[in-house]
């Protein structure tokens, strides 16, 4: 084995995680810029590289450092132990080449998982960021998730080919209000004129009525 190389600008993240080896028996380099981590992966050949991804100031990113070890070395196993909750951070990261994502704030329980799997060549997530990797993109916003229950009501009446003043006789209100709402509804829908809003309501009548369905259920 020749050896572990820990890179991150906090000297008690390099104490702790060398704390954490030192039963192992295995060798330990540690540096704390990505340019000293880079020198020392070339003088050491380590077989797994623990890396931080933020290192303000330093002009040689973490990213960047997977990238540019990577291209040396494609057996290199590097293991990203970053604050960095987000998945497309994640993302990021193992599209440069790093084998295994774990956040800071998993501990070093998780840690010493991750660290195992990768060493095994073995990919490792968090769970949290494995679901939100693997899960579907939530579906775009609606232009009726802003709408009242009143306003759907209006709208699936207006799909149905009802005139203001029959809408306001079936919902018990005055046409002015009605009028009024569907202007309302226009402003936060996009249409101006009585003619696209309508359209809008005949293109969505499926989602209103299935909307409303929830609603009132």
């Amino acid at each position: 084995m020749a050896g572990v190389l820990i890179i991150d600008d906090q000297p008690i993240v390099l104490d702790t995680i060398r704390g954490l080896l030192a039963p192992t028996g295995i060798i330990v380099h540690t540096a704390t810029s990505p340019a000293e981590g880079e020198r020392l992966a070339l003088q050491h050949s380590p077989s797994l590289v623990v890396v931080d991804l933020a290192f303000p100031g330093a002009p040689l990113g973490g990213l960047t450092l997977i990238r540019r070890l990577r291209s040396r070395d494609p057996k290199l196993r590097v293991l990203v132990f970053s604050m960095y909750e987000e998945p497309r951070v994640a993302r990021l990261a193992l599209q440069a080449g790093a084998l295994g994502y774990v956040c800071k704030a998993a501990g070093l329980t998780e840690f010493e998982q991750a660290y195992r799997h990768v060493l095994a060549g073995k990919g490792y997530l968090n769970a949290d960021l494995a679901f939100a990797l693997v899960a579907p993109p939530p579906p775009p916003a609606s232009p009726l998730d802003q709408l009242t229950i009143r306003q759907l009501r209006i709208l699936q009446l207006l799909a149905e080919g009802h005139a203001y003043r029959r809408i306001a006789e079936i919902l018990l209100l005055s046409t002015k209000t009605i009028s009024n709402e569907a202007a309302t509804i226009g402003q936060q829908v996009h249409f101006s004129d009585k003619a696209g809003l309508v359209r809008f309501a005949v293109q969505h009548q499926d989602a209103i009525r299935a909307r409303l369905a929830a609603e009132e259920s």
